[in-house]
C-alpha cells in the first residue's frame, strides 16, 4: 500500500494515525517481510502488525530484513485463569479456587471454559 492507495480507498491521511494494518500469516510471503520497512518510511503514521505462526522460520528465508524498523513481541494465548480475569469474571475466579467446586459454579465454569476453547483463549471484545 502506498499513500496513493489510501487516497484511492477513501482513507484520509488524518485517519492513518488511528488505523492499524494487521498482516496475518505474513510468513506465507517472505517478500512482504522485506517490505515492512517501507511502511515506516513511506507512511510513518500508520500502525502495522505482522504476525504468523512459525514466523521465526520464515525469517531465515528472508534475504534482507528491515533492521531498526521492526520490534518483536512474542504473544501467547491466555490460560483459563488469565482469560477469566481479562473477561472481568471475578466470581468465576473465586469459584475456581474452591475445592470442591460447588455444582452451580461448576456449570458456570464449564460454560466459560467452552467459550474459552472456542475462541482460542483470546479476549472477546
Amino acid at each position: 500500500m502506498t499513500p496513493t492507495s489510501f487516497l484511492n480507498n477513501n482513507i484520509a491521511s488524518k485517519e492513518l494515525s488511528d488505523t492499524l494494518l494487521f498482516l496475518d500469516e505474513i510468513r506465507e510471503e517472505p517478500k512482504a517481510i522485506q517490505l515492512l520497512c517501507y511502511f515506516y518510511e513511506e507512511i510513518p503514521e500508520l500502525h502495522v502488525i505482522a504476525a504468523g505462526s512459525l514466523l521465526e522460520f520464515a525469517l531465515k528465508e528472508v534475504q534482507s530484513f528491515p533492521v531498526g524498523r521492526v520490534e518483536f513481541l512474542y504473544l501467547y494465548p491466555f490460560n483459563f485463569r488469565e482469560y477469566l480475569g481479562a473477561m472481568g469474571h471475578q466470581a468465576a475466579l473465586g469459584a475456581i479456587n474452591e475445592v470442591p467446586i460447588r455444582p452451580a459454579a461448576h456449570r458456570t465454569l464449564l460454560k466459560l471454559f467452552n467459550q474459552y476453547t472456542i475462541i482460542g483463549g483470546c479476549r472477546k471484545l
